[in-house]
């Protein structure tokens, strides 16, 4: 009734790890004690104005965004090293052609 589809095996017959696709692990660290301080300075927080809320709002997008270039890149340079190239070699050979 739940048969997985082909040899997946729900997951687990992946090539590449977690580690290895997004370049973070999938168990979290445990937080220093420097993250606890900022843990606790958040819960006071909650009396920031709607310009400190509206800044953090934008900074968070573009650590988002920046996360996203990231993971995209590594898919890349994951897929061109399957295919035998590197991420250097087309860079360059994009930049050696010119339009006319």
């Amino acid at each position: 009734m739940f048969a997985s589809r082909g040899g997946s095996g729900g997951g687990k017959g992946g090539k590449y790890s977690v580690e290895d696709l997004y370049g973070f692990s999938k168990k979290p660290k445990a937080s220093s004690s420097s993250g606890s301080i900022v843990a606790k300075s958040g819960a006071r927080g909650s009396s920031k104005t709607s310009d400190q809320r509206t800044e953090s709002e934008a900074l968070a997008s573009q650590i988002l965004e920046a996360a996203h270039r990231l993971v995209e890149r590594r898919r890349l340079e994951l897929y061109l090293r399957e295919c035998g190239l590197s991420l250097a070699e087309c860079e360059a050979e994009r930049s050696a052609m010119t339009y006319r």
